[in-house]
């Protein structure tokens, strides 16, 4: 009935399929595709209540966004068992997903072999359901960018699985390590701002090497981390140390952070660092180590009040 509808947002709305779709419950899945065969983006903002949406007229949606629609949280766990052309989906301020549901959902597809093949990106956001996101991430072998905002712990082992993602942003999240350090063989981007890392169970023969989890990083942000639970792994007082032999690190941005010096023994094994950047780090005291650097070519210094 939407023969070229391509994008459908729906904000603040109440919205009935019903009449449209009654036609169509004894079709097939691929019958019941063709009310939107063509729709590749499908944005629902602050929509309790939409009635009659069957989930495979959204088999073609390749970009999926849900904010703040507690009618419809219920019904997100098995609307992704349909969706397997989503290439991109995010999830903000999904607070009341139910746990028992996002378990059965996700046992019942890895007994059928189900996953979410091309999906590429995800970002959630206020999200407190850990059985949820755990099985999100269970069922996407391909993701290569993952944000997540101010959601539950979260396990890095689980992330860990991911072989190949690229680019991770960490927002007021709180990470967990456990047991053994997993590897990120094709992260290139790790993003960490206001989070708190805890360490399980993880002896200190592989936190002294935690730098080879990273062989591939290419950016690091780390702003506001003053929080390193359960074992010594330096983000705070002692983050040049933390920083030892990322040899593919070009680019590098700290904001708030108590760094004092950058150790040359540290900075010598850099080989790649182009750009750093320091900001508002109020306990910056000498550029001396810096000059260990072999390839940087610019260097920013704001608002570091003791920087001299």
């Amino acid at each position: 009935m939407f023969p070229s509808l391509e994008q459908l947002k729906l904000r603040r709305a109440t919205v009935s399929f019903k009449s449209m779709s009654s036609s169509f419950r004894s079709l097939t899945t691929p019958g019941c595709s063709k009310l939107f065969p063509r729709l590749q983006k499908l944005t629902m903002d602050k929509c309790d209540e939409v009635n009659g949406l069957l989930l495979p007229m959204l088999s073609t949606v390749e970009m999926f966004l849900l904010k703040d629609s507690r009618g419809l949280q219920s019904q997100v766990p098995r609307c992704l068992q349909n969706l397997t052309s989503l290439t991109s989906i995010e999830l903000l301020f999904i607070k009341g997903l139910k746990t028992e549901t996002t378990t059965e959902i996700g046992a019942q597809q890895q007994q059928e072999g189900r996953a979410l093949p091309n999906l590429k990106s995800i970002y959630i956001e206020c999200c407190e359901d850990k059985s949820f996101m755990w099985d999100l991430l269970l069922r996407v072998p391909s993701l290569e960018t993952l944000r997540l905002s101010k959601c539950s712990p979260v396990s890095l082992s689980a992330i860990g699985r991911l072989s190949f993602l690229k680019k991770i942003v960490l927002e007021e999240v709180e990470l967990i390590l456990e047991d053994l350090a997993p590897v990120f063989p094709s992260l290139k981007s790790l993003q960490i701002s206001k989070s708190t890392i805890i360490f399980q169970n993880v002896p200190s023969s592989v936190t002294t090497q935690i730098h080879n989890c990273f062989p591939c990083l290419g950016w690091l942000t780390i702003k506001e981390c003053d929080e390193v639970n359960g074992l010594q792994w330096p983000i705070s007082f002692q983050l040049p140390q933390c920083l030892y032999d990322l040899s593919s690190l070009t680019t590098l941005y700290l904001y708030k952070e108590n760094i004092k010096i950058f150790p040359k023994e540290v900075m010598v094994t850099l080989h790649a660092l182009r750009i750093l950047h320091l900001r508002d780090c109020k306990e910056f005291l000498s550029v001396e180590g810096l000059h260990a650097l072999p390839s940087l070519r610019y260097l920013t210094i704001s608002k570091c009040p003791k920087f001299s």
